[in-house]
């Protein structure tokens, strides 16, 4: 049973004194997930943000900024324009929206080139690619010309393809409790701290929503062994516990290859994780943000 992993993904924060996403009169987030074709599984919420599980990845909404991350065959890119046809573009401080290649594009209901002409209509953006056209590659949609990223305003995206068979066999059983597989795989040790929310899907494949003070991390999990993909993202603030995260992650899935994207205000790196070599890696600015591309595989 195919299913496409691969995500994408979109970020935007809005100027301070724009009207707060929580509470806004306007925006229905359950229309807005609708809009990309997915539903609302369930919600969790603390005092700086309310984090939506959703059938097809996850939505995080802060009073001024908004993630959203959908799977599958979802057209994420429409989900987009209900946000912008409530925001004056002046309000938008920073948007970026983003594609992973997928594995089969022709399923796709529009490529990146037709969602980032829809979004011009909106914001006057522009793109660029991360990594070879015939390879892993993100492509990525920006406007920011008054984004000002500040210390410690990051995000760690690793996607990882081709996991490993125990972990394919963990994630593929549906009658398992959810704290059972929570702590059996290894997830449990990522963080320490967060409020979790989590759902198995039927029959195969496992999302996770988590949330601490302003902080989140999700995993995204396709088990299926002719399309296997694991994704885990963060905007944790590292303090020298980088590394140790990042391998803590990959012993979970041990993919064969997986690609990292890291937007961040420092220019700080990360060295190769052990048992991998690094394939390709680009680096570039955008709005304000050092941006790394990176992908390894296999040593």
């Amino acid at each position: 049973m195919f299913f496409e992993g691969s995500e994408k993904k979109v970020e935007i924060f809005l100027k301070p004194d724009t009207a707060a996403l929580r509470r806004h009169p306007d925006i229905d987030w359950n229309l807005v997930v609708a809009k990309a074709n997915a539903t609302v599984l369930s919600t969790l919420s603390n005092a700086h943000c309310d984090a939506y599980l959703l059938s097809e990845s996850s939505l995080f909404v802060y009073d001024h900024r908004v993630i959203m991350i959908t799977c599958g065959t979802t057209s994420l890119v429409s989900a987009v324009e209900e946000m912008l046809r409530t925001f004056q573009s002046e309000d938008i401080a920073f948007i970026t929206y983003e594609r992973k290649n997928e594995l089969a594009p022709e399923d796709q209901p529009s490529d990146f080139i037709e969602d980032a002409d829809r979004l011009r209509q909106y914001v006057p953006g522009e793109y660029c690619r991360f990594g070879k056209e015939n390879g892993h590659f993100v492509t990525v949609f920006y406007y920011g010309p008054d984004c000002q990223p500040v210390p410690g305003d990051m995000t760690l995206e690793i996607l990882m393809h081709d996991i490993d068979e125990s972990a394919t066999r963990l994630f593929s059983q549906p009658d398992v409790p959810k704290s059972e597989l929570y702590g059996a795989s290894g997830i449990d040790r990522i963080f320490e701290g967060f409020q979790v929310d989590d759902f198995i899907f039927d029959p195969m494949g496992y999302s996770l929503n988590a949330i601490r003070d302003k902080e989140y991390y999700t995993f995204h999990i396709t088990p299926q062994r002719e399309c296997s993909y694991a994704s885990f993202e963060t905007n944790h603030l590292f303090s020298g516990d980088m590394e140790a995260a990042f391998e803590r992650v990959l012993s979970i899935f041990n993919p064969k290859t997986f690609t990292t994207v890291f937007f961040e205000h420092e220019g700080v790196g990360f060295p190769c994780p052990a048992g991998y070599r690094l394939n390709q890696e680009k680096t570039n600015v955008i709005c304000g943000f050092n941006v790394r591309f990176a992908n390894y595989g296999k040593a």
